[in-house]
Formats: structure tokens, sequence, C-alpha cells
């Protein structure tokens, strides 16, 4: 064993192009770093600030922290512009999508998970390319022969030239980050094409035990007009809808604007001219509101 460990060779890593210039302005990374030394110095391990900033990057850039919880949304939303390749690739991406989508406003949840989305992938593709693949070739494949719209497909080779051009990449990185840095910004921008689309958000709550509401859902769903688009969904007292369809007089008082549609046939069949008539007038003042906006 001994002899075998004497002819290990240890690789050293390439610390060379690590953005340094943090440990001067993010005060999160120096706790860490103190941190880190405490502990590993328990097991007689050396711990320096080049591993401890290996650290911090990956741990933004490849998704091992849960952005669903608020103190990580904060935290990440802080850190974004604090280093000066990943600000710059932020910043250019989101120039060319308000040059792209200028005739619309997106949701602040929206253009915030967008923002962290986008954040985690430039620090991922400025200091970690090569390492690792988050994504199979097979999935993203899939997700671009989905897309038809070739002003989309322009857009996403226009987002990833810019990359190109702002961090140094090897013509070795090059080859093999095209493809997944473009499937990347595809799925982003299809995530915010989706949010143009004008669905009506349709919530069931029929007092029926679960099975026998799956089946009514889907008699529902062979009614209703097909040349609006819908999403219909089982009610959730905390989220919002624009419709809820129930068999009952009551009240949705945690509902900012939702309409409600009360079926008064046990068939149902009585009901679905009015329903689709309602959807329509919906539908219709939903689109206004969208075009006094913009």
């Amino acid at each position: 064993m001994k002899k075998r460990m004497r002819c290990t060779k240890k690789s050293k890593p390439d610390y060379s192009n690590l953005p340094v210039g943090l440990f001067q302005t993010t005060q999160f990374l120096l706790d860490l770093h103190t941190f880190l030394t405490r502990y590993f110095f328990q097991y007689a391990f050396p711990w320096n600030q080049n591993e401890t900033l290996v650290f911090y990057l990956f741990m933004i850039s490849n998704f091992t922290l849960d952005t669903h919880n608020s103190h990580v949304q904060e935290f990440l939303i802080s850190e974004k512009y604090k280093d000066d390749v990943v600000a710059q690739l932020n910043r250019t991406f989101k120039q060319s999508i308000e040059e792209y989508f200028s005739f619309y406003v997106f949701p602040e949840e929206i253009s915030q998970k967008i923002a962290l989305t986008v954040m985690q992938n430039h620090a991922h593709f400025a200091y970690f390319r090569g390492w690792m693949n988050i994504f199979g070739q097979e999935g993203l494949k899939q997700r671009l022969t989905e897309v038809e719209d070739k002003q989309f497909l322009v857009l996403c080779e226009r987002l990833v030239r810019q990359t190109f051009a702002i961090v140094d990449f090897t013509e070795v990185d090059e080859e093999n980050a095209r493809f997944e840095l473009f499937a990347r910004y595809a799925s982003i921008l299809r995530t915010l094409i989706k949010q143009l689309e004008l669905r009506l958000q349709i919530a069931y709550d029929l007092p029926y035990e679960r099975l026998m509401a799956d089946i009514v859902k889907e008699i529902i769903q062979e009614q209703l007009l097909n040349t609006i688009k819908y999403d219909l969904v089982e009610y959730e007292k905390e989220k919002q809808y624009d419709i809820i369809l129930t068999s009952q007089l009551k009240e949705y008082p945690s509902q900012k604007s939702a309409k409600v549609f009360v079926f008064t046939s046990n068939e149902y069949n009585y009901d679905f001219p009015y329903l689709n008539q309602f959807l329509k007038e919906c539908y219709l003042e939903k689109l206004n509101l969208r075009m006094n906006k913009t």
C-alpha cells in the first residue's frame, strides 16, 4: 500500500482564474472561510482561501441551494453582481431580453426566478465549464425539438455569442459548452415565452372524492372550448385563479379577482353552453387588461 501511495501523482489545482477580489467585498465569503478553516483544523486538514472560494463558487453555480427558500433568494440576489465576469454576463443577458420583450413587463416573481437561474448558469460557465454537465444531453435536445420559432433560435444564438465574447473560452471549451449553453438559454426563454401566452387559470372545487373528481374534470375538459387556452386544476386555497368552477354557493375570501361559476345541473350538460360563453367573456376581459398594461 505504501509503495502504491508513493507512486500516486497528485494533480495540483489551477487557481489562477479565481475571482480572489471577492474576499474584499463579500463578508459572507470571509465568514465561510473562517468556519471551514476551523472545521477542517479539527481533522488536521489544511484549508486555504482558494479552496473556500472554489467551494463558494461551486455552491452558487451548481444548483446545490434551495432557491425556493426566501433567505437563499436574498443571498443570491445580493451576491450576483459582486463578481465582475458574472455581473457582466447578467447585464448583457438582461439587456438582450429587455430589447426582445420590450412590449411586456413580466411579473416580479417570474423576473426573480429567471434572474436567479441566469446568475447560476453564468457562474457555472464562468468557473465550472467542463467539470460537469448538469442537464442530460438528451433532455436538452428534446427541449430544442419543441421550438419552432426561428426568431427565438436566433436570439439564443445571439446570447451564446455574447457569452463567448465575455468569457475567455478556449476552442475546446467552446466546442464542448456551445450546445449546453444554447439549450440552457432556450429553456430559460421558453419559460419567459410561456408567460406571454394568455391562459385562463381555472380551478374546480367539487364535493367529490378524488377518483370521482378526476372523472368530472375529464368531462369538463371534453366540453370546454378548444379555442381558449387554459389550465384546469384542483382548487387550492393559497393560490389565485381567474375562474373557480363549483357546484355549491360559497364565497372565496382569499381570492383577489376570481370569478365563480356555479354548476346548476348534476349532469353538467345543461351548463356547458353558458360556461363556454362565460369563459369567452373572461378571456376577452383578461386580454383587454393586458393590452391596457402594455
